[in-house]
């Protein structure tokens, strides 16, 4: 028998004496029929919507997020439960059955409290699905094996609550990164992996992971060459775009695909050969040796092709050598990727004036040129006043570098300072200006919230680390001199954020409130844009935000034989970004001359059915120090260009089947996701789970029951009709209810004439293979 207390009475009426006093009545009245009583904690939560997801006032918390909620309440009831002996009188031990935020990380932890019998809903409607309850099966039971009390243990519930507040699994930036496709989904041959679709370059962490794990190093490291000739730079240095879109964000963070990138750089050498020299097709001139810079000529040296890449200091690096704090990345690490460029033929012309005289270099033979100069202009900070030392960041970077300005020997200790941005050069700037003579306290002051700042959240953490101070929705707005050996004070205009501006971010809006700071120097890193002057002398076409005319895909520009590349055409963007840049100017050029460049292919990797019936475990990260590193993060990638299965794992009725198919030349992949429409009520979990922008119960080719569903639905599908030995088939190959439905026979639907339909071949293997998902069996 069950008594329901309504949600006003409880929440409004019912203290823990009110309660203890129904528990104490509901035992005796249970014992009284020969039942036992026990107390359900707690599905959900109800709270206000912030309406990013569902419509109305209220919504429910549920799962990770309900668990130190819950937990406390469990501690909290078993302590009075223990002190009120007279609830329980005589009916026994009081059960909790346990529901708020179970799972495989913390299922072991509730039995040795007490809590059972334990219950998931929320868990299994993230990837992984229905699989996730075998790992925490497995947890129980070691538990259980271990011995666990019979009823709640009030000491342990408040540690297992404590110590849940400092988990960072339940922390709510604990995901970090979201899986995205940034494309429409593909009703067919939908598995891609996000990393490689989110990397600028496409480079391929799934197939280099396993191949080092496997112990082909080489076959490793050519892998990442074939799309990224700075393995060294950007395994310490790459913004990591991969990692914050990796499936594994939804287990227990992303796979660490950077330091594994690392690893395959240092576990073993390629020789980089130079190939004899193409004559007769040109020269490449590629001002700038930063990572755009190097990535064309790297591109460029691999086909033979003569490039020299001039610089205005007197190494190569850009960037990452000259700018980004020596305390980040080792020199000997720069030097081993440039060193590969060179050894493949690639010159270079350090000490560069400066100057293009492109007339002069098409004298000598060159008849391609490459900017990728960067994008070397500081955007001013405004700031009224006087007393303070406003330095632009890459000025201030630069110096440290050279031992000059403020990390001159004998240069004034600072007190205190402010750098003002919110980028990673901000980050690097502050983590920097702390180290400084005198350790002056240091300030980040963004005019945004951490929300809306484009930094890596790891370099934003380690400029925390370093004692830096964070202040959001802060503006430095005017300086004053200090008097009688004071520091100067900073006026600080405090801002308030507005409707989102072309970025898509909230834009900041001036408050009417200032406060004041102390500051002895302002390190500008508001952000920097190409040389317009340097482009517009070449005949490069600027627009109206600074940026030049170039062609996305070549690089190209309106003026012959000048290609713009890196920051110098996106503006300040990642090292990967410039890479990237780089490799499509290279391929522009050699196919100019008739080249086609030299590229590797990678085969289609084979769904592995054995990894896939583990999709449901948690494995926890290993740190690159550790031994098992490499085999550790391989088997953490769920190689999702060979089976995504995201909407198949999260739909909690199974309507979306999971079919494997012969790759024949109407199907790339060899498992196709097939929608079966009476299994469906419209959740929309696989919709929030699948990465690209679709939603699969819309999206995917649909089983329907009988050809009125069919025509009913706007969905693409087709549905089984007339006698089951022989069923003619009715069938909508595009997507939209206004699209038509054409009814074939038996044998025109099966005629091989047909065969070159990925709709029918999926409708022939179902019936030839699943035949229960139409008629319940074998019919």
């Amino acid at each position: 028998e069950r008594v329901t207390l309504t949600r006003p009475t409880f929440e409004h009426d019912l203290q823990f004496d009110a309660a203890l006093q129904l528990i104490a009545s509901l035992q005796g009245k249970a014992k009284a029929k020969g039942r036992a009583f026990g107390i359900k904690l707690s599905n959900t939560l109800a709270n206000v919507n912030d309406g990013t997801r569902l419509p109305g006032g209220e919504r429910y918390m549920s799962g990770r997020a309900l668990f130190p909620i819950t937990a406390r309440l469990a501690a909290d009831l078993a302590k009075a439960l223990a002190s009120k002996p007279e609830a329980g009188s005589g009916a026994g031990p009081l059960a909790f059955s346990y529901c708020g935020g179970a799972s495989a990380h913390n299922a072991a932890a509730c039995l040795a409290a007490g809590l059972g019998p334990l219950t998931v809903a929320t868990d299994i409607l993230k990837p992984g699905g229905y699989l996730r309850l075998e790992p925490m099966a497995r947890e129980a039971v070691k538990a259980l094996a271990a011995g666990v009390p019979s009823s709640p243990d009030a000491a342990r519930l408040a540690a297992l609550a404590e110590s849940a507040l400092s988990d960072e699994a339940y922390r709510g930036d604990y995901k970090k990164g979201e899986v995205v496709i940034k494309k429409s989904l593909p009703m067919t041959d939908c598995f891609a992996a996000p990393c490689i679709e989110a990397c600028p370059a496409a480079q391929k962490p799934p197939a280099y992971m396993k191949a080092l794990a496997k112990g082909d190093a080489k076959k490793a490291l050519s892998i990442v060459l074939a799309d990224n000739p700075l393995p060294f730079i950007t395994g310490v240095l790459c913004d990591h775009q991969c990692m914050y879109a990796c499936a594994r964000i939804d287990y227990e963070g992303s796979v660490a695909i950077r330091d594994m990138k690392l690893a395959c750089a240092r576990a073993t050498t390629i020789p980089a050969v130079a190939k004899p020299a193409v004559s007769g097709k040109g020269r490449t001139a590629v001002f700038g040796a930063g990572p755009a810079g190097l990535a064309c000529a790297h591109y460029l040296a691999l086909d033979g092709y003569p490039v020299t890449v001039f610089d205005k200091a007197a190494g190569a690096g850009g960037v990452p050598a000259g700018v980004i704090p020596a305390f980040r990345i080792s020199r000997e690490d720069i030097a081993a990727d440039i060193d590969r460029i060179k050894a493949l033929g690639a010159q270079f012309s350090f000490s560069w004036s400066g100057k293009m005289d492109l007339g002069a270099l098409k004298a000598e033979g060159y008849t391609s040129f490459v900017v990728a100069t960067g994008a070397p202009v500081p955007r001013e900070l405004p700031l009224a006043g006087s007393g303070i030392t406003v330095i632009d960041a890459l000025e201030f970077l630069e110096s440290a570098h050279h031992g000059s300005g403020y990390f001159a020997p004998g240069a004034p200790a600072l007190r205190s300072g402010v750098v003002a941005g919110g980028g990673n050069t901000a980050m690097d700037a502050s983590r920097v200006a702390s180290r400084l003579a005198g350790k002056p306290k240091v300030a980040i002051l963004y005019r945004r919230t951490r929300a809306e700042m484009p930094a890596d959240i790891e370099e934003f953490e380690a400029a925390l680390a370093d004692g830096v101070v964070y202040k959001q929705l802060a503006l430095p707005e005017s300086a004053k001199p200090g008097t009688g050996g004071a520091a100067a004070t900073l006026a600080v205009r405090h801002m308030n954020l507005g409707e989102p501006d072309s970025s898509g971010r909230r834009s900041p809006v001036p408050s009417d409130t200032t406060s004041e700071m102390p500051c002895d120097l302002i390190v500008a890193a508001v952000g920097e844009v190409p040389d317009a002057a340097l482009l517009s002398s070449l005949g490069v076409v600027m627009k109206k935000d600074g940026r030049p005319e170039a062609d996305a895909q070549t690089m190209a520009t309106a003026a012959t034989g000048v290609y713009v590349t890196g920051d110098a055409r996106r503006g300040p963007a990642s090292i990967i970004a410039a890479e990237a840049d780089g490799r499509k100017a290279a391929y522009a050029i050699l196919r100019g001359t008739g080249i086609e460049p030299t590229m590797e292919k990678l085969m289609p990797q084979a769904p592995d059915y054995e990894a896939l019936s583990h999709r449901g475990d948690l494995l926890p990260a290993a740190k690159p120090s550790e031994p098992d590193f490499i085999k550790r993060e391989a088997e953490r990638c769920l190689s999702c260009g060979s089976a995504c299965l995201r909407c198949v794992e999260v739909c909690p009725n199974r309507a979306n089947f999971a079919m494997p198919v012969a790759v024949n030349g109407v199907f790339k992949q060899a498992i196709q996701i097939v929608h079966v429409d009476d299994l469906c009520n419209e959740c929309g979990n696989c919709g929030f789970f699948c990465p690209y922008d679709g939603k699969p119960y819309e999206g995917k080719p649909t089983l329907f029951s009988s050809e009125a569903d069919l025509r009913a639905s706007g969905n693409a599908g087709f549905a089984f009709i007339g006698p089951r030995d022989r069923p003619n088939l009715a069938i909508r190959t595009d997507m939209g209810a206004g699209s038509p439905v054409t009814v074939m026979s038996n044998d025109s639907w099966k005629s091989a004439a047909s065969m070159g339909s990925p709709m029918i071949n999926l409708a022939k293997t179902i019936l030839e293979n699943h035949r229960y998902l139409v008629y319940g069996g074998k019919a």
